[in-house]
């Protein structure tokens, strides 16, 4: 009979609630500034996008 070996590895409750992947990386490098950084770039492409489509006529803003 072959031995079984059990591992177990403990973690904080911090460890289980915030997996963030990459960004994560970017958080520990930069700091927490990063996270309003990325919300403005994320907000400044997508209204980009809109005007964008805007122009090309595929979005209305003039619909009341």
């Amino acid at each position: 009979m072959a031995p079984v070996v059990a591992s177990f590895e403990w973690r904080t409750p911090a460890e289980f609630a915030l997996q963030l992947g990459p960004v994560d990386a970017l958080i520990s490098t930069f700091g927490p500034f990063v996270v309003p950084v990325l919300i403005f770039a994320v907000g400044t492409v997508g209204y980009l996008i809109l005007v964008a489509l805007g122009r090309a006529g595929l979005v209305s803003g003039d619909e009341r």
